[in-house]
């Protein structure tokens, strides 16, 4: 190497050679560990997302039964709540359990279905005053009945 104390300044200048920056960090996972976990974590998104769109599609009928009740008149009767309640768990539970059931026994099933004794009580005993709070215990049966089969 020669000796830098007799160049010139200029001449130092010229030696100098530039910094160069590093090769940028690649984003991408560097094992395949990280590929497997990506892959892992997507699968499971799809198919929480699956699950999400079928619990969603199995419960439709009872958004649309909910949507039937709001939509009822002030002079609609106990029947027709009745009515639509007996299609959604139509839809629910087995036929042969659901269409035989009237009066009573079908007030004491959607008592025990929604867990709430008392809730409703035969259909045919209903006055028109009592009608919008019907409509309400019907929409909380149809928002929290579980189905057993």
């Amino acid at each position: 190497m020669e000796d830098l104390s007799k160049l010139e300044l200029y001449q130092l200048m010229d030696l100098v050679k530039p910094v160069t920056d590093p090769e940028p960090v690649s984003w991408l996972p560097q094992t395949y560990g990280w590929l497997f976990l990506v892959i892992i974590l997507c699968l499971m998104l799809l198919i929480r997302k699956w699950q999400k769109k079928r619990l969603y599609l199995a419960r439709q009928h009872r958004f649309q039964a909910i949507s039937l009740i709001n939509k009822l008149d002030d002079n609609a009767t106990a029947i027709d709540i009745s009515t639509i309640l007996k299609r959604c768990a139509l839809y629910d539970f087995s036929r042969e359990h659901i269409a035989p059931l009237t009066g009573d026994e079908w007030a004491s099933f959607l008592n025990q279905q929604a867990g709430q004794p008392g809730l409703f009580k035969s259909f045919y005993s209903y006055s028109q005053e009592e009608i919008s709070a019907l409509k309400q215990s019907a929409i909380h049966w149809l928002t929290h009945y579980e189905v057993t089969q």
